[in-house]
């Protein structure tokens, strides 16, 4: 029997059709050496029930209903790879993704680009692997841009690491949890490997979570944050730093995705106080005191710009159309 070199590991929840196509997705690629585990959290809709036909290759582990993370969880449980692939239910492989298996020869980390209805993302431009001041640099990169960099899906992430380190998704954490579970293994990787290839096509959902104003949100990345946070401790100080920037571009996504999201019914008024009680809370407080006014240059830091410098209404103007644009 050959060895499983790779473990797909998809959790879904009622994802209707979509769970099918992710899957024939991924059946493209003919070897032996790989096992898709379907990790259904408890759906109601049937989808799951005929996915084995689809391909031998397929398991459905059915579990009780307990979000994404512990179906995540679930998955590295049974995983007999030698690396990890996340496949979300509504996204997609392109039909050449199988190439890419060539590169499994005993990197922590195999990055790539993805697309998404915008075009490829990440901006991979060459090949090469990383290791020491090199992978430190970008590993504080990555953790410094986390809405680009730090989901979970599309990499190829190394089993050992995430075995011996004892790594797993926090289950009580709503919001943030991929980003949360990349940090903890980008800070215990030896080895990076940077492929200028894409073969994740990210599928915009206009009615996802993240899409959609629902008023919970501050609160979850709150919560994510707090935990986050303390990985970065103990780290030396481009660590540090680039946690301070973590923190800041899920400020970014708060503003934008709940504060002053289109759909959200608050006044202008209410919305800038709830801004204000925001950047009071300690773990963004601190954030913002270590990264320096000059450092905010960028277009997605301005708006952290205009918050050091207390110009609400302007960083309010900027969240609101960055919201329009999201929505369309």
């Amino acid at each position: 029997m050959n060895k499983t070199n790779l473990s797909i590991i998809i959790p879904t929840y009622n994802n209707g059709k979509l769970i099918a196509k992710a899957i024939q997705s991924a059946s493209t690629y003919g070897g032996t050496d790989l096992e898709i585990l379907v990790v259904d959290d408890g759906s109601t809709d049937g989808s799951t029930n005929e996915l084995q036909n689809i391909d031998p290759r397929v398991q459905v582990i059915h579990k009780e209903n307990g979000g994404v993370s512990s179906a995540r969880n679930l998955g590295l449980q049974k995983a007999q790879g030698e690396y990890i692939l996340f496949l979300d239910a509504d996204d997609q492989l392109t039909p050449e993704w199988g190439q890419q298996m060539e590169h499994l020869k005993g990197q922590d980390l195999i990055l790539f680009n993805y697309q998404t209805s915008k075009g490829e993302i990440r901006n991979i431009n060459r090949q090469c692997l990383l290791s020491g001041d090199e992978l430190e640099e970008y590993r504080c990169t990555m953790i410094s841009n986390p809405t680009k960099n730090l989901t979970v899906w599309g990499k190829f992430l190394r089993r050992q690491v995430i075995e011996e380190h004892g790594l797993h998704f926090d289950e009580n954490l709503s919001f943030a949890e991929d980003g949360d579970f990349m940090v903890a293994f980008l800070l215990e990787i030896q080895s990076l490997q940077l492929v200028p290839a894409s073969f994740y096509r990210y599928l915009d959902s206009p009615s996802s979570v993240m899409r959609t104003f629902d008023g919970k949100k501050v609160a979850g990345y709150l919560d994510a944050l707090s935990m986050t946070t303390k990985r970065f401790e103990h780290q030396h100080e481009d660590i540090q730093m680039a946690g301070a920037y973590y923190v800041l571009m899920h400020v970014n996504v708060m503003m934008v995705r709940e504060v002053f999201d289109i759909n959200n019914p608050a006044s202008n008024r209410q919305k800038i106080q709830q801004l204000k009680r925001i950047i009071k809370e300690p773990v963004i407080s601190s954030a913002l005191a270590k990264v320096p006014l000059r450092a905010c240059r960028k277009p997605r830091l301005v708006p952290i710009a205009l918050l050091k410098l207390r110009l609400y209404c302007l960083a309010r103007m900027i969240f609101t159309l960055r919201s329009k644009e999201n929505h369309k």
